[in-house]
């Protein structure tokens, strides 16, 4: 409580010293040709419709999108590029696209095409300033005033003539205004002209009058109320002394002297100027009241601090649409400034420079009535904030004037407004301010007149006359101010109520009168009355909420709950309820080791860290639900490294945090979330990693990727990628991402920071491809960007390819019918002819069997006789031909088999093939009942090919007819061919998915690539054809020189007994299956011996009712590829 009342306090009634205090100076980010821009003199400045900042430089124009430079300069090969390099102006079309003034004429910029045209009815002058009238534009050059009209192209000239007072003052036009009636004011060497918007007649303001000097004008602004301001390179700077619409010849008043270039508005009352010479930028805050110079601020690089200004030569100051600025220099790049950045400062030590701190690493921090106080490991020193400087104390041994020479680490000013000082190894010491000196207490002084230890880490009053004395080794010493004698309070391991251990690093006096002591893992709570200590140990509370980890700090808060900083996390101690609450990783809080706490004036905690700051939102309500925000050097924090301890609040509501970088301090109110939402811009478009652009032969952009809604792919544009951009400046590298593909995926891809898209073999189809992203606090835009893709499909599953295929069929299927009727009324009439022909060979048959009767009788006892003979003889023979057959059953066993199985699969689809091919002339079959027969005869023949295919195989590996050829491919693109091929043949039945794809870069092996997709295709059909229902998966892993590849289904299985006859030749597993396939049992023996043509081997693992995964290991030369994520196999 007693905190906030002294915030009202400082806010009611500021001490006077802040008054004559400096406000800290905007901080700059800078960029230059090493991070990609084409020149460092930079010349003019816009940001363009869309968002992107466009930057003119002697050498190029640039486009920036938050991360990288464009550069556009001249191409001689190309007709469509800048025609001069020289970048004076640019300024904004209202149709679109923007004005370019070089050193040799005109162009215009239009977006869609990324092309420059060069306005060739403008005179190649050099053009130096632009200004929009109703109908056109007034370009100013080195030779006079031009107006060209957009819609007829008529260009109007008003040019100086030496002998007429009313004509344009001076040949040469630095800046033009067009002022809120419309009137265009012109700059020029000589005096200042007034252009009236209706007659065009021209009003000179005659040098060395109303108060104009006679330098040349640089530059024009009108403010909101109306007044003129006019910058001059010799005369300085210039005001009207009343609005334009007051008078048409307005007198002036000198508001600045020096070289100006340009000037600004910042808001409607602040004026940013910028000089041509050394003095960098002056900041003019205007009264609106009294309509003068309110403060001045002098902005200029300072050399020992990157965050200042790049350059002291200003030539171009742009404020852009959320309202930062953006600032061009002569020498040294751009200078960008932002509002939204957290306005963190800081403090160094700077070698060779007294007005600095002694060192970098803070230790402590203390407020007196004019001064911050600083601890550090060099020594002491302290800020006079009424001259903005800092004064050090000399480290000297034992030198009244210096409280020591080793690291001090407490500072503390008692109720009396005393400063003490405490250090390592440098005990006691309290400042005289009337002489500058410190009066000493060590050790090694008499006990109860001094200290008992010289490693003094924390100081704290109390209202009791105490002062209460933190050590290193020698526990807790009392300075009685009374008796100005000392007390110890030390560890009793035997006795109770004594300090819990010698080592004291924290001292805190609640606001109700209450001591505790930090003794590393112990809160200690001292009580008046019994002189006694009560522990609040991890052993005792940690159940209750008591840290595991060491205590760093001890705060009370405006409720007078303490708070305690550990190494384990923030913690919450309820003096009155005894009971604790711990915050952690585990609940919110990202860091676990705090430093020191602090609270602000709106009841947030301020934590220091390790990695920054924390901001623990109302933190005084003790919430269930705590949020918290973490601040680091990304947002302009001087390092992320505080100590314990070195915290302050001062009077009038600043923070104060020490670390290892020096002391950052700020207004808590001032640092706050970025509130603009970005727009999000589309920046390139690439085909198989090569960017593509407008006006490129067979180039799927008919405009620049960000001004296309739509965008049409062919089928052979199989990887492309999309990049896009958040065009929000501030942090670039902290925006956000997600994107998805609408109609291909239905999730968000959440990608961090990274700013591509890639899609590979993307279907046939419509999509919309959706892209999201955040400013650097994580504010979301309120609507993705979103750009429609139409994929054609390959030329044979067009439409008119599928036309032409049906009226084909049609057309073969009507012929094979017609040629069959006529066949088979051929065949008929050829039957009948036979009949009658047999029939009368039969009939004469018959006469002569009868005549031939006797004979045959006689014969039959002849062949009796010789039957008995024979037995005898075939007897014999059949026992050496079975002696024989015995010998060559194994070498025919193969074959028989062969005749045996091809025989009976022929056999099948020929019968169907004969029999529905003999219903197709049947006069009683329906047309859909023939067409039914039609397409069960394709599949019948196609199952005879399929055999064919299977017994040439054969045939080619028997007679070592097929060789490996290894040659390098792409592995990712083959597997997804097969996935792609494998989804359209088996339809909805079973489904096909390619796990483990690599998308990072394609994984390039060096193989046999024909032989590898006979494998593939073979174990994948396999899989298809034994999966009546489910899934069936593929993928790969590489395992040094090997690829592991697997097919796994979720099938009918096979028993282990069979796994190691399965690749025998025509050996079918013998589950009746019959319903589900058919064949010769050839395809795993072909596939085997194909492995082992690539140097592999094969195996499976399988189950019956639980599905087979088949192993293929094969040797392959890895290229250039990394080495993909490596999944474990999967198992049935």
């Amino acid at each position: 409580m007693l905190q906030v009342l002294i915030g009202v306090f400082a806010i009611l009634f500021p001490p006077l010293s802040l008054f004559s205090a400096t406000d800290p100076l905007p901080m700059f980010e800078r960029y230059s040709t090493s991070d990609g821009l084409s020149n460092n003199w930079v010349k003019c400045i816009l940001q363009d419709e869309a968002g992107f900042l466009w930057f003119g430089t002697k050498d190029g124009l640039n486009r920036y999108d938050a991360y990288d430079f464009k550069t556009y300069t001249f191409d001689a090969s190309n007709h469509r590029s800048l025609r001069n390099n020289t970048i004076n102006f640019l300024q904004a079309d209202p149709r679109g696209g923007f004005w370019i003034g070089t050193s040799g004429g005109v162009e215009r910029f239009d977006p869609s095409s990324e092309s420059f045209q060069l306005i060739e009815a403008l005179p190649n002058y050099d053009s130096l300033s632009a200004s929009l009238s109703q109908t056109g534009i007034w370009i100013g050059t080195a030779e006079g005033l031009f107006h060209y009209t957009f819609d007829s192209d008529e260009v109007l000239s008003l040019l100086h003539q030496t002998e007429d007072p009313q004509s344009l003052a001076d040949h040469m036009c630095r800046a033009l205004l067009t002022d809120a009636d419309g009137n265009l004011w012109v700059g020029t060497d000589k005096a200042l002209s007034r252009v009236d918007a209706k007659t065009r007649s021209i009003q000179n303001i005659v040098l060395g009058t109303q108060g104009l000097d006679g330098s040349h004008i640089n530059d024009l602004e009108q403010d909101e109320r109306g007044y003129l301001w006019v910058a001059t390179e010799k005369g300085g700077l210039f005001r009207s002394k009343s609005p334009l619409s007051h008078s048409a010849t307005p007198s002036f008043e000198n508001i600045l002297s020096g070289h100006i270039l340009t000037i600004t508005f910042e808001t409607p009352y602040t004026l940013w100027v910028g000089h041509r010479s050394a003095k960098g930028i002056q900041i003019l805050d205007i009264n609106p009241e009294t309509n003068s110079i309110a403060s001045r601020k002098n902005l200029a690089n300072n050399p020992n601090d990157p965050s200042s200004l790049g350059d002291n030569a200003i030539h171009a100051i742009y404020r852009d649409k959320v309202g930062d600025l953006w600032i061009g220099g002569y020498a040294q790049g751009i200078s960008h400034y932002s509002k939204q950045r957290k306005p963190f400062h800081v403090f160094t030590h700077r070698n060779e420079d007294s007005n600095s701190i002694p060192n970098d690493t803070v230790n402590a921090l203390a407020e007196d009535e004019s001064r911050i106080w600083v601890a550090t490991d060099k020594g002491l020193a302290y800020l006079d904030r009424d001259d903005d400087r800092w004064h050090r104390f000399p480290s000297l041994p034992n030198h009244p004037s210096s409280p020591g020479t080793n690291g001090l680490y407490a500072l503390h000013r008692d109720s009396a407004g005393t400063l003490w000082v405490g250090g390592w190894d440098e005990g006691l010491n309290r400042y005289d301010p009337e002489t500058n000196t410190f009066q000493k207490f060590r050790s090694n002084q008499p006990a109860g007149q001094s200290i008992n230890n010289d490693n003094v880490f924390a100081i704290a009053d109390d209202r009791k006359g105490s002062l209460w004395i933190g050590t290193i080794g020698g526990g807790l010493n009392r300075y009685d101010y009374a008796t100005k004698t000392f007390s110890y309070y030390t560890q009793n391991l035997e006795k109770d109520g004594y300090l819990h251990d010698n080592y004291v690093n924290a001292i805190l006096v609640s606001n109700s009168g209450e001591l505790w002591v930090s003794t590393y893992n112990t809160l200690n709570r001292f009580d008046y009355q019994t002189q006694t200590f009560k522990h609040y140990t991890r052993q005792t509370y940690q159940g209750a909420g008591m840290s595991n980890a060491d205590l760093l700090d001890i705060f009370e808060d405006s409720t007078g709950a303490l708070w305690l900083a550990t190494e384990g996390g923030l913690i919450r101690f309820d003096a009155r309820t005894e009971t604790f609450s711990q915050y952690n990783q585990t609940n919110g809080l990202q860091l676990n080791t705090i430093n020191a706490i602090e609270e602000d004036l709106s009841g947030n905690l301020w934590l220091s860290t390790n990695r920054g700051l924390l901001k623990f939102i109302d933190g005084i309500k003790a919430q269930t639900h705590p949020k918290f925000r973490l601040y680091d050097s990304s947002e302009g924090l001087p390092g992320n490294q505080f100590l314990p301890r070195a915290s302050l609040l001062t009077s009038d509501g600043k923070l104060y945090f020490g670390g290892t970088f020096g002391i950052a301090h700020f207004l808590p109110g001032q640092i706050k979330d970025n509130q603009n939402k970005t727009p999000i811009a589309l920046t390139e478009l690439q085909l198989f990693n090569r960017p593509v652009h407008p006006h490129e032969q067979e180039s799927p952009l008919e405009a620049s990727l960000n001004t296309s809604e739509k965008i049409t792919l062919s089928s052979k544009h199989s990887v492309v990628s999309i990049h896009y951009a958040a065009l929000s400046y501030l942090d670039s590298d902290k925006n956000q991402y997600r994107y998805r593909l609408q109609g291909f995926e239905e999730n968000w891809n959440e990608v961090g920071n990274r700013r591509a898209a890639t899609y590979t073999r993307l279907p046939a189809g419509q999509y919309t491809f959706l892209v999201n992203a955040t400013n650097n606090d994580g504010l979301w835009s309120d609507s993705p960007r979103s750009l429609e893709i139409r994929v054609l499909p390959p030329w044979w599953q067009s439409m008119w390819f599928n036309t032409i295929a049906i009226i084909f069929l049609i057309v073969a299927i009507y012929s094979i019918y017609h040629f069959r009727v006529r066949s088979l009324r051929k065949q008929k009439l050829q039957l009948e002819d036979q009949v009658k022909e047999r029939t009368n060979k039969l009939a004469s048959a018959n006469y002569t069997l009868a005549e031939s009767k006797e004979e045959i009788e006689r014969q039959n006892a002849e062949l009796a006789r010789h039957r008995n003979i024979l037995e005898d003889l075939v007897k014999e023979r059949t026992a050496k031909m079975e002696a024989a057959l015995l010998l060559a059953e194994d070498s025919e066993r193969l074959k028989s088999a062969f005749l045996a199985n091809v025989s009976h699969e022929i056999r099948t689809p020929m019968n169907a093939i004969v029999g529905f091919s003999s219903l197709l002339d049947d006069p009683s079959v329906t047309h859909a009942e023939r067409s039914e027969y039609v397409e069960l005869i394709r599949e019948n023949s196609d199952a005879l090919i399929s055999l064919i295919d299977d017994i040439v195989e054969v045939s080619r590996i028997e007679s070592r007819q097929i060789t490996s050829k290894r040659r390098p491919f792409d592995l990712d693109l083959k597997l997804d061919e097969l996935q792609q091929f494998f989804k359209a043949e088996s339809g909805s039945r079973v489904t096909i998915r390619f796990l483990n794809r690599n998308l990072d870069r394609p994984t390039i092996i060096e193989t046999d690539e024909l032989l590898f997709g006979q494998i593939m295709t073979s174990l994948i059909g396999n899989a298809i054809k034994y999966t009546k229902q489910g899934s069936v998966d593929f993928g790969y892993q590489i395992d040094g020189q090997n690829i592991i590849l697997y097919v796994s289904d979720t099938g009918i299985g096979i028993p282990e007994e069979e796994h190691e006859k399965i690749f025998d030749r025509f050996y079918k597993v013998t589950q009746k299956v019959s319903e589900l396939y058919r064949g010769l049992g050839l395809g795993l023996s072909i596939t085997k011996s194909l492995v082992n043509l690539l140097d592999g081997e094969i195996w499976l693992k399988s189950k019956p009712g639980s599905g087979s995964t088949f192993y293929v290991k094969i040797p392959h030369k890895k290229t250039d590829s990394p080495n993909p994520p490596q999944p474990d196999l999967p198992n049935p």
